[in-house]
């Protein structure tokens, strides 16, 4: 079987076996050290071989992610500590004479970004607490898995059955104007009743005047990577359940864990 770089497959079962690292977490390993083979194989002058590897081979490749890439610091960093692990293992099993990067140090960055999670279960709060409809609604939909392209797209009869919170699906049959509409939307106009909305800008300045009750952010994308993370984070769930409920593949699965195992969850 053909590796990317030398001794791929024993280094990944290493990782796996030894190591016991998440499957995610290897992927994103193997991603690294697969992309530095790469740019240093093209790149080097010298015989390619992991005992040629030098600090200055690494920080240019990491030059390289960061001005010719646009790759944030800290996900440069991040290119740094995967292959870190793939040259301490090689130097630890002795297939190189000395381990190369004890100088090499990684940027700073600002610290982990925070995300709230689980905060569904608190939408009767929020109810009770007089948010504004539109919030509501927003927090409705994003509980029920929808992702920002279909915000403005769904309907009642879409959403009637999966509400299983009677306090809550009696507010929005309170908050949605059924008449002359068979199937109305979700979301609609205040000045036309019952006419769909075509902007989510507009439920975004309608939400944003509730900000101050609650440190939850209320930014449409900000709540929707609160509820994927939510899911993933739950290890009661199957990859395959986690697929299904956020209708993704592995590769988006295997970014969305990685992100879980990183961020800073907390609950709201």
């Amino acid at each position: 079987m053909t590796q990317n770089y030398p001794h791929q497959n024993d280094f990944l079962l290493w990782c796996r076996q030894v190591e016991n690292l998440n499957p995610a977490y290897i992927t994103f390993i193997d991603e690294s050290v697969t992309a530095f083979w790469q740019y240093y194989s093209s790149n080097t002058n010298n015989i390619v071989s992991p005992n040629n590897v030098t600090d200055y081979d690494v920080s240019n490749f990491l030059s390289y992610l960061e001005n010719h890439k646009k790759l944030q610091v800290r996900t440069v960093n991040k290119y740094l500590l995967y292959i870190q692990k793939y040259f301490g293992y090689l130097a630890s099993n002795n297939i190189i004479d000395s381990y190369p990067l004890y100088k090499l140090k990684g940027k700073s960055f600002p610290r982990k970004l925070t995300v709230y999670v689980n905060w569904m279960k608190h939408i009767p709060e929020f109810i009770d607490s007089d948010f504004r409809p539109e919030t509501i609604k927003l927090l409705v939909l994003i509980s029920l898995g929808y992702d920002l392209d279909q915000l403005l797209k769904v309907k009642w009869h879409s959403i009637a059955n999966n509400i299983h919170d009677t306090q809550i699906k009696t507010y929005i049959q309170k908050n949605v104007v059924f008449e002359n509409f068979d199937d109305p939307t979700i979301f609609q106009s205040q000045s036309v009743p019952g006419k769909p909305l075509t902007c989510l800008n507009t439920i975004e300045k309608k939400v944003k005047l509730d900000q101050d009750k609650t440190k939850l952010p209320l930014l449409p994308t900000k709540l929707r990577q609160g509820y994927i993370l939510s899911l993933v984070s739950d290890d009661t769930k199957t990859d395959k359940q986690l697929k299904d409920m956020l209708k993704c593949n592995s590769k988006s699965l295997s970014y969305y864990k990685h992100c879980a195992s990183y961020y800073n969850l907390i609950e709201l």
